[in-house]
């Protein structure tokens, strides 16, 4: 009831934006019910919930399985895998995913509060992260909000608080160390974190020298302890070293990759074209600002690996910290009008567009329901598993969602992954259906050469049909079952 007073009383330019604010909010919520109830499965969340599965029957990532990530958030993701069986087990991962994208927006929310002392542009700012999250390519299960959780919670410990005992940067190292090995890009977050306490300019060098070391001694300390315990399960370092730098899978143009991730930042966060101004901030603010700046420099790094859109989440909290505080600078100085106006039309460039993308996806997903498909071909792919006695399955990239909830093997799995994409080569991918039970293919992967094709259609036959995936099992498995 104190609410409604207060607004009631509020200014009419009050009452406008906080019904912005509440439009917002209410887009952003059935965004994120509609996609955790119909989204259908991404390659990607296939791959991820491949390898939790695999850790969930007592498997080692780089040891018994190959994994080209660090491995926490798979382990963090275990035991919702323990606990939830079922076609309804998808949609608990991508609401779990996205409580953590919530958690992160509220970290975003505090400093923007340190920063602005608002509390209307602290949520306004929260909000903006989970619209940002949801446009890039977060409607499916990825890694970047579990990484950024333990980054975020380093950079809140970092930069709000004036603390800077050896307990609590040894704890910032940590969490830093956390976001590394629930993504190996939340390296990110490290660097930021060393960028902020030597930027705190009121503070002499060598405590903001020691304070940094502190938080480097944290963080080694954590992955030195994860190496070793892997090591110590059997695992051999050169495997854990080549499988976390990717092993040649990305892009073959780095330079060119890079200047594409780049543009496709620059258009989900345009306001950074405004970043010169803040050359003219205070001297108080200079730690946060040299943080973000070096956020969403070092985010930009992995353009070199690949110009994913998803990418940009790494840039997303730095990005809109800064244009928090670029909006701060341009209203409450003596810019030009001309000035404001500009800034203004790029923040509402920067949120008409992830507004756009999902009203849409509200849309069709109030129409169309893409996730009880893909819950129809894993019915059949359970019943196929199970009929025939199938253990290794090998999938094309497009095939690969259908059996994120289907715990069988990958073929090879010691030496690759689930499927198969643009990166592989004829060779290893007959190298994998020769030891695989089951190929899942789909008709509309570009990938399938003449003589991976003359091979399949000799040695395996289709079981299943009248859906998007071909579910193909070995002849001889066949015949063994006839006889």
């Amino acid at each position: 009831m104190n609410i409604l007073s207060k607004f009631r009383r509020a200014s009419l330019d009050t009452k406008i934006k906080y019904a912005i604010l509440a439009v917002i909010t209410l887009v952003v919520a059935v965004a994120y019910i509609l996609t955790c109830l119909r989204r259908d499965y991404g390659c990607d969340g296939g791959y991820y919930l491949g390898c939790v599965n695999l850790i969930a029957e007592g498997y080692v990532p780089y040891r018994d399985f190959y994994c080209a990530y660090t491995p926490l958030s798979f382990y963090m993701m275990l035991p919702v895998r323990l606990l939830v069986s079922g076609q309804s087990r998808y949609a608990v991962f991508l609401g779990l995913q996205y409580v953590v994208s919530i958690v992160n927006a509220l970290f975003v929310a505090l400093i923007v509060r340190k920063l602005t002392a608002r509390r209307d542009m602290a949520y306004a700012s929260a909000l903006f992260y989970c619209m940002f999250f949801l446009y890039n390519e977060q409607t499916v299960i990825m890694l970047e909000g579990w990484s950024s959780l333990w980054g975020l919670a380093a950079m809140v410990l970092v930069l709000c608080g004036n603390d800077r005992k050896v307990w609590r940067m040894l704890l910032a190292g940590a969490l830093c160390a956390g976001a590394f090995l629930a993504k190996q890009y939340g390296l990110v977050f490290a660097g930021a974190a060393g960028v902020a306490l030597l930027a705190e300019v009121d503070r002499p060098l060598a405590k903001r020298l020691a304070s940094s070391i502190w938080l480097v001694v944290g963080f080694v300390a954590v992955v030195a302890i994860t190496v070793a315990l892997f090591i110590m399960s059997g695992t051999d370092v050169k495997e854990l070293y080549s499988s976390v730098i990717g092993s040649g899978y990305g892009a073959s143009n780095h330079f060119h990759s890079y200047i594409s991730g780049v543009v496709i930042l620059l258009k989900a966060l345009p306001v950074l074209l405004f970043v010169p101004i803040l050359l003219q901030g205070r001297r108080s603010e200079t730690a946060i600002v040299a943080a973000c700046l070096s956020g969403v420099a070092l985010a930009t790094l992995q353009f070199f690996f690949a110009p994913f859109p998803h990418y940009n989440i790494f840039a997303a909290p730095f990005g809109i910290v800064l244009a928090v505080q670029m909006w701060t600078m341009v209203m409450n100085q003596n810019k030009s009008r001309y000035a404001k106006m500009a800034y203004v039309i790029l923040v509402a460039i920067a949120v008409g567009f992830p507004m756009r993308r999902l009203a849409k996806v509200d849309v069709n997903y109030m129409c169309e329901n893409p996730r009880a498909e893909c819950q129809a071909i894993t019915s059949a792919l359970r019943q196929t598993k199970q009929r025939y006695g199938l253990e290794t399955a090998f999938a094309d990239w497009s095939a690969l969602p259908y059996y994120a909830e289907v715990p069988f093997h990958p073929a090879c799995m010691k030496k690759y992954g689930y499927s198969f994409g643009g990166g592989d080569t004829p060779q290893n991918i007959l190298e994998r259906l020769e030891a695989t039970d089951c190929f899942l293919h789909s008709a509309s992967d570009p990938n399938i050469t003449p003589e991976v094709k003359n091979y399949f259609e000799t040695h395996f036959t289709q079981v299943e049909s009248g859906c998007t995936v071909g579910v193909y099992v070995r002849n001889e498995i066949l015949e063994d079952i006839e006889q």
